[in-house]
């Protein structure tokens, strides 16, 4: 009766150790798969709160793209360039590029907002500036230094192709010959870009009605779409509008056939008169 006594202890200690190992398991497993969201995400800033902090006066814009960045795509013209580089890598260095007074409001931003979301981190925590935001948003810039935009409006070939399966209007801006040799797209409308830059007027009667309507340029490579987009979208007011920055060729029953090489029907990749 003792012998059976002791084993029964034995077996019910065993089965409260296996117990106890499968709930600490569980715990650690828990406890690994659990990932914080980004630690700063409450100074991520709309366009919209961008530009209220920037009429407030007294921010400081901090451009943390890289030189080749600024030198391709330009920049705002009361920016301060501090590269996100040095911002992660050399503190000290990134001090010496930024206000003196850690009370300074800042308002950072990269390319389309992934750098800013990090280098924000390293901005408030060592480096002290504990009124620093960042633009979680793409932001572009006129020749003069200002801001023209909060939307990239130039699509890769993947990028079309989404916005081609939503309710969209296709606007082949090339001129009317290029449509006879080299195909259209069988739902698109033209507008000439000839028309676009000599008569606006005349070219907005063409296009939608509804300016809210999502409107999808191209032309033959992308260097002709790359100037109409600013008179549709911003000269007109089609906040929607987008251009294809690729070429694109198309088959007899106006079926997209590539983005790349040349026409399966055998018309080469040009973009004659890139102007026009």
């Amino acid at each position: 009766m003792l012998k059976e006594s002791r084993v029964y202890k034995q077996a019910l200690l065993l089965v409260l150790i296996v117990i106890s190992l499968t709930f600490s398991l569980i715990g650690c497993q828990s406890e690994t798969t659990v990932q914080e969201g980004p630690k700063y995400i409450d100074r991520a800033l709309t366009p919209e709160q961008f530009e209220a902090k920037l009429a407030e006066g007294g921010a400081i814009v901090v451009d943390i793209r890289r030189a080749e960045e600024l030198e391709e795509k330009g920049k705002y013209k009361d920016s301060i360039h501090v590269p996100n580089e040095i911002i992660q890598e050399n503190q000290d260095e990134a001090a010496k590029l930024l206000p003196e007074d850690k009370n300074t409001t800042l308002l950072i931003h990269c390319a389309v907002g992934g750098r800013a979301s990090k280098a924000i981190d390293v901005v408030i925590d060592k480096l002290g500036y504990k009124n620093a935001y960042y633009l979680a948003s793409p932001i572009i810039f006129d020749e003069e230094g200002n801001i023209k935009d909060y939307v990239q409006r130039a699509l890769t070939p993947e990028q079309f192709e989404v916005k081609l399966k939503e309710d969209v209007v296709v606007v082949d801006i090339r001129r009317a010959d290029e449509l006879e040799k080299m195909g259209k797209y069988k739902d698109s409308i033209h507008v000439p870009n000839e028309l676009i830059n000599e008569d606006l007027e005349a070219a907005s009667k063409l296009l939608p009605e509804d300016k809210n309507t999502l409107i999808l340029i191209h032309c033959a490579k992308g260097g002709r779409a790359s100037s109409a987009i600013d008179k549709i979208a911003y000269d007109l007011g089609y906040k929607n509008a987008y251009y294809l920055n690729s070429p694109i060729f198309f088959n007899a029953e106006g079926e997209i056939t590539g983005y790349v090489g040349e026409d399966t029907q055998g018309a080469p990749s040009t973009d004659e008169g890139c102007g026009n």
